[in-house]
């Protein structure tokens, strides 16, 4: 599922004006958003088909396993802001290249999590996804490839989930 341009345009704005461009990010509370993805919306939506039913045929156990589901929803949520909270992302170095070949961005990644951020996945909106754990307080290099299809400059966000 895609954002369309409109949205994605007023996005870009926004975080522009709340996390503006750099080489070094911190990611704490005024800057790190949590939303669920396509498979969590179909996951709000099945809770509501679920509440709704519960309380059409007034059954209590219908209920109960609705927000049972919304209860791990939420910490859900908030066991992906716990596991970002803190991770510092630093640009080591990109490859130049030219049109239709592939860059390489080289990022630093470091948590001062005690238990480490376990299963980040990162990529460029259309590349490939670069799956990593980090350990406590150990910086951890990794390339994130970016396919480049046009022979303009490039500049663009990287997105974490």
């Amino acid at each position: 599922m895609t954002i369309p341009n409109f949205y994605r345009k007023r996005l870009n704005k926004w975080l522009d004006k709340r996390a503006p461009l750099s080489t070094h990010h911190k990611l704490a509370q005024h800057n790190l958003y949590t939303f669920p993805n396509l498979t969590g919306l179909g996951l709000a939506i099945t809770i509501l088909i679920i509440w709704l039913m519960g309380t059409n045929y007034q059954n209590n156990l219908v209920l109960a396993i609705a927000y049972l589901l919304i209860s791990f929803f939420v910490v859900a949520i908030w066991q992906a802001y716990a596991n970002l909270s803190g991770l510092e992302i630093k640009a080591i170095t990109s490859q130049p290249g030219f049109a239709g070949d592939t860059i390489r961005f080289t990022l630093q990644l470091t948590t001062p999590n005690p238990h480490g951020s376990e299963y980040l996945e990162l990529s460029w909106p259309g590349g490939k996804k670069i799956i990593a754990d980090i350990n406590c307080h150990s910086p951890f290099e990794i390339e994130v490839p970016l396919p480049q299809s046009s022979s303009r400059l490039f500049i663009t966000r990287p997105i974490i989930n």
